[in-house]
């Protein structure tokens, strides 16, 4: 029995001795996982703190660049600017020149038109016909108030009240009356060539006399030429050098 004690403490001494080791063994665990884990955070520390530092470099690089996009922005909507105020300067240039070229027109068209009016007797001859005399506004207005219905619409009859010249001729190879409604521009232009060939019409009804279409200009535009080369529509030619002061 009193073996049995004893080999009872033996035991209990060798499990204390054991667990006292075990103990040790075990702090040293804990105490190098501490370290372990200290030296973790220290280094996650470090590297919050390394990528915060990069993260306001990079920052302030991104500012730097807005601030030269906002500088470079800033400069062009100056230039910007300043090429509005070059192009308004040209537009305003632009308006100047082509008022000009309109007043010119009208000025060469004024004087093309009182050199035609003044020789009737000329432009007579130069479309191949005898003259006889110029239809006055009046007799147009005689015209138009005998047969009414020959021009119903309002416009077409102020128009051809308002027909640049027209003669009363002869032709030259039978000696038939004949009438000539021109009009005169300096460029002879597609509406010049259709009010001509309308007023014709409208002589030819009114009178029952044969009745040509003819421009008195300096040039003619496309449409007009194209009238002129099929023979709808005569030409009295003014030369440029007639326009001339003498």
């Amino acid at each position: 029995m009193a073996a049995d004690n004893e080999s009872l403490r033996e035991m209990l001494r060798s499990f204390i001795a054991q667990q006292t080791e075990f103990n040790e063994y075990q702090r040293m665990i804990n105490a190098a996982a501490q370290a372990r884990l200290n030296g973790i955070q220290d280094e996650l520390t470090e590297f919050k703190d390394q990528t915060n530092a990069k993260f306001a470099e990079v920052s302030a690089k991104f500012a730097e660049v807005n601030a030269k996009f906002a500088e470079v922005n800033a400069k062009f909507a100056e230039v910007s600017a300043e090429f509005a105020e070059v192009n308004a300067k040209f537009a305003g240039a632009d308006a100047r020149f082509q008022g000009l070229a309109n007043d010119a027109a009208e000025v060469k068209g004024g004087h093309a038109y009182i050199m035609t009016i003044q020789r009737p007797e000329v432009v007579a001859e130069r479309l191949e016909f005898y003259y006889d005399r110029v239809i006055t506004a009046g007799e147009l207005v005689d015209m138009t108030r005998e047969l009414p219905e020959v021009i119903p619409n309002d416009s077409e009859r102020e128009s051809f009240l308002n027909a640049d010249l027209v003669l009363k001729v002869k032709d030259k190879v039978n000696m038939l009356t004949n009438y000539i409604s021109v009009e005169i521009s300096y460029t002879g232009q597609e509406r010049d060539s259709q009010r001509a060939l309308r007023n014709a019409g409208f002589l030819r009804q009114f009178t029952g006399r044969p009745a040509r279409a003819a421009v008195a200009s300096v040039k003619n535009d496309v449409a007009t030429q194209a009238y002129i080369e099929s023979a709808e529509l005569l030409w009295y030619r003014i030369r440029a050098a007639d326009l001339q002061p003498s």
